[in-house]
Parts: C-alpha cells; sequence; structure tokens
C-alpha cells in the first residue's frame, strides 16, 4: 500500500526499498500483480530481491473474496487468485502468504444452516490442499465484518486446518473492538499487519495520528520468528510509522 500511487510493482519496489524497507508484501491485486502478468514480473522481482537484499511476503487478493460463495464454480475461480498468489510466493521463496477467509455472500446467509460456521468449514476444507502442499506459511488475517473477525473464528479455522498459520492485523481489530481479545487469547501470530486509525474505520493512517495503542501492543512485535508489515498508504507515511515505532522500543 505504500506506493499505491506507482501502478508498476517493480518501481513500487524500488520506490519502497529506496526508502529503507528490506521487507514488503506484495499485494496480488490489479494493476501490480494479476493473474496475466505475475509471471513477467517474478524474474525481476527475484533480481531485486538478489541485488538489494530484499525479502518479499505476499497477500492474495481481497477486493473480491466471496471464497466460500454457495455458487461452486464461482468459489473455484476465486479460490485460483489465491494458487496463484501462492504460485507467485513459492517463486519468490516467500516466508508468508496473507489470505483472507472472505465473506459471506447475500445468498449464504439465506442457503446455509449456520452461515459462519459452514461458511468458515468450506474456506479450511478450500485452503487445506494448499497448506499442505508448500513451505510457504499461509497465514489467515483477521478482518473486521469478515470470516475471521474474532479469536473464536480464528482459532476455529486454526483447528480445523492444521499447518494454518495466523496474521494479527491490530487495526482490523482495533475496528472490530476486539483487539484486547485478541491480544489476551493465546493464539500465536506469524505475521502482523499494523497501522493507525481512530475508529471505526480502517483508514490506514501513520502511527501516533490515531487511538491504536501501541504501547501495549509493542511487547507482541517482539517475537524474532515472526514479521511486521506496515500497512502505511504512502512510502512517506510508512517511514514516519517506523520511526514511532523504534522510538517507542527506547
Amino acid at each position: 500500500m505504500a506506493a499505491r500511487d506507482e501502478p508498476d510493482v517493480i518501481k513500487a519496489v524500488e520506490k519502497i526499498a529506496g526508502a529503507g524497507f528490506k521487507l514488503m508484501e506484495l499485494v496480488f491485486e490489479w494493476p501490480w500483480l494479476t493473474h496475466e502478468n505475475y509471471q513477467q514480473k517474478v524474474p525481476q522481482l527475484q533480481e531485486l530481491k538478489n541485488d538489494l537484499g530484499l525479502e518479499f511476503a505476499v497477500h492474495a487478493p481481497f477486493s473480491y473474496e466471496y471464497f466460500t460463495h454457495n455458487n461452486p464454480a464461482l468459489r473455484r475461480f476465486l479460490f485460483a487468485q489465491i494458487e496463484n498468489s501462492l504460485l507467485l510466493a513459492e517463486a519468490l521463496d516467500s516466508p508468508v502468504l496473507v489470505v483472507h477467509a472472505g465473506r459471506i455472500s447475500s445468498m449464504g446467509y439465506h442457503l446455509l444452516k449456520n452461515p459462519v460456521k459452514d461458511s468458515l468449514k468450506i474456506f479450511s476444507e478450500s485452503i487445506k490442499p494448499l497448506v499442505d502442499q508448500t513451505q510457504t506459511k499461509i497465514c489467515v488475517e483477521n478482518i473486521a465484518g469478515g470470516l475471521g473477525k474474532n479469536p473464536e473464528e480464528i482459532k476455529f479455522l486454526l483447528d480445523q486446518t492444521p499447518g494454518l498459520g495466523f496474521c494479527l492485523d491490530f487495526a482490523h481489530a482495533f475496528v472490530q473492538n476486539n483487539l484486547d481479545e485478541f491480544l489476551d487469547s493465546k493464539i500465536v501470530p506469524n505475521h502482523f499487519h499494523l497501522t493507525d486509525n481512530p475508529g471505526p474505520h480502517d483508514s490506514h493512517q501513520t502511527l501516533g495520528t490515531g487511538k491504536i495503542p501501541v504501547s501495549k501492543i509493542k511487547k507482541y512485535l517482539t517475537n524474532k520468528n515472526s514479521y511486521l508489515i506496515l500497512e502505511d498508504l504512502t512510502i512517506e507515511s510508512a517511514t514516519k510509522s517506523k520511526q514511532y515505532l523504534l522510538d517507542s522500543f527506547r
């Protein structure tokens, strides 16, 4: 997101790297990376990775995330986007692929006996073969208002899908008003997303300009086996957030 004004993913990576960031999360979304162009971009991304000492995480598409849609044909089509994201992640030796469990379609609420639980089961059954076949850690993210919005739903997915990891998005939890529930749960995240917001919307602001209690969450960011992504909207904002975070640890 830090270079959303740059539609060319290669130029975006170069700009972000030029600002001093070595780990970045590539979003499998138009116009940066798509089913049609991602294979063409892999050699250039690999070259940048090696030349600049970068590491890439990958985020699967989230603009059209009805991955548990009641229409099996549509569900397969949408889920194929996650499969393509994993192919990209594997080609770049990415440590993490972040996925959303998605949202329930309007018809899903009418057709499914237990819309939330049944949809979570559908997602688990769909993602399990990918989790089993890859060395990349696939992490499901908590999303406000969607599947995986609270610790109970995340735990259900992790229990149903051995090997699946968890991406804790602090801003999503804050918007959902369950940040403390996630922090107090026994779920151990493998990956983190962080920006600030004043609530009730996930506005992706610079750290320190909203209401997210960085002093409360910073102890969760010391796990050397996990990664932290700053999801600011601009490189300038991400640079300020990085410094704010570093200052908070002093």
